[in-house]
């Protein structure tokens, strides 16, 4: 059986000012067209069922434009005769108690197009069953942990959305600015799964993999990737965006990976160390850069490392504003130390160890979106998590 993962599409999102001919935000177009892009390989490479791991939207409240443009696509799926298995991501949801997860919108299950929001949904197909756990607020994803049975008679695929633990960098994964969080516990990625394919963290790949593109330790837990980097703070990752193609041996149990990439805005990040250069070698350098950018509306991000107050005022934009102007996106960000100083400045954030301010400093910002009987509870719990992720590291470290 040929099963094809998808995740993290995120349709709806929009960023920039600039916009189709229809009037359509480019970088929500981009969304769409690499959703359809995925779903018409999927078709072609006669895939027999496709899934979707959460954060099919980017909002719980899509527009009406971004709602017609994803059923269209699904229903690609549809006239192709295979069936389709959505789980409710956390962007796809508020987490507001009896409301619906706007993935949900897209179930039609006459045409063969199942969409969840369920603590846990099992479907059989054939030797195979597909243990669908969508996000949930913290308590609920609780108790359908601790509910989990596994029938070896079956290949057992756990189909989920969230953060885990990573025992070869020694970290939670996470992404960065998302809305509440979900870590799928050790005590549930450890059962005698055949697979794992999960969404949420956006660079495709396995976890615990030691080069980054392979499974070299065998754990067969696969995250898909989003289709499209959400600005710079998506990392570019090793094994590219697209949908991935999963080959089960249902005789042997055995399971082949195959990844199908697709097309990316060109997305640049150039460094300028202006350390020791007068105004007139910054300016050449600058200019040298955004000369060298040939695709069509690229997005570029040019960071001035070590720049003084005056350097600053001295810049010459108008000499590239024909060139840059092109551009999707002309990012420009100033730093006062140099390149070398301010990696020193991360290597001493990471060993501080600090991820419990991170995150009161996003708990802070969030905390509205999460439900009011649940919330100090959430909190709390989470903190505790993150407390015991720290000491178990630095134990490690000992």
């Amino acid at each position: 059986m040929k099963l094809a993962l998808i995740s993290d599409a995120h349709l709806g999102y929009r960023t920039g000012r600039k916009t189709n001919n229809k009037q359509v935000n480019i970088r929500e177009e981009d969304g769409y067209k690499a959703f359809n892009e995925c779903v018409e390989g999927i078709i072609e490479n006669k895939c027999d069922i496709a899934v979707i791991a959460g954060d099919l939207f980017h909002s719980p409240s899509p527009s009406v434009n971004t709602l017609v443009r994803t059923k269209e696509i699904l229903e690609k799926l549809s006239l192709a005769k295979i069936p389709v298995y959505i789980i409710t991501g956390n962007h796809d949801t508020a987490d507001i108690k009896y409301d619906y997860s706007s993935s949900v919108l897209m179930d039609n299950k006459l045409n063969g197009i199942y969409s969840y929001q369920d603590p846990l949904v099992i479907e059989e197909i054939g030797d195979i069953r597909l243990y669908l756990i969508s996000h949930q607020s913290t308590k609920s994803q609780e108790e359908t942990f601790d509910n989990i049975k596994l029938d070896d008679d079956y290949i057992n695929l756990l189909i989920t959305h969230g953060s885990c633990y990573d025992s070869n960098l020694e970290v939670i994964l996470h992404t960065e600015n998302e809305p509440r969080e979900v870590i799928i516990p050790e005590k549930v990625l450890n059962l005698n799964w055949d697979y794992i394919l999960m969404g949420h963290i956006h660079q495709r790949g396995w976890v615990h993999s030691k080069d980054g593109i392979t499974d070299t330790e065998n754990r067969k837990q696969f995250y898909g990737g989003s289709l499209i980097r959400r600005g710079f703070a998506d990392k570019e990752g090793k094994l590219g965006r697209g949908w991935t193609l999963f080959d089960i041996n249902e005789n042997n149990k055995n399971i082949d990976v195959k990844m199908f990439n697709i097309w990316q805005r060109p997305q640049y990040d150039f460094k300028l160390d202006c350390k020791d250069k007068n105004i007139t070698e910054i300016n050449n350098k600058m200019e040298e850069i955004v000369k060298s950018i040939k695709d069509e509306l690229p997005i570029v991000r040019i960071t001035f490392y070590g720049i003084t107050p005056s350097q600053r005022k001295s810049l010459d934009f108008n000499s590239t504003k024909d060139i840059t102007d092109s551009f999707l996106s002309f990012i420009i960000n100033y730093k006062d130390k140099s390149i070398k100083e301010e990696e020193k400045n991360v290597e001493y954030s990471i060993e501080r160890n600090d991820i419990l301010s991170d995150y009161n400093r996003f708990w802070d910002i969030e905390k509205d979106t999460i439900e009011e009987t649940i919330r100090e509870e959430t909190k709390e719990k989470s903190e505790n998590y993150i407390k015991k992720g720290i000491k178990k590291t630095s134990d490690k470290g000992d």
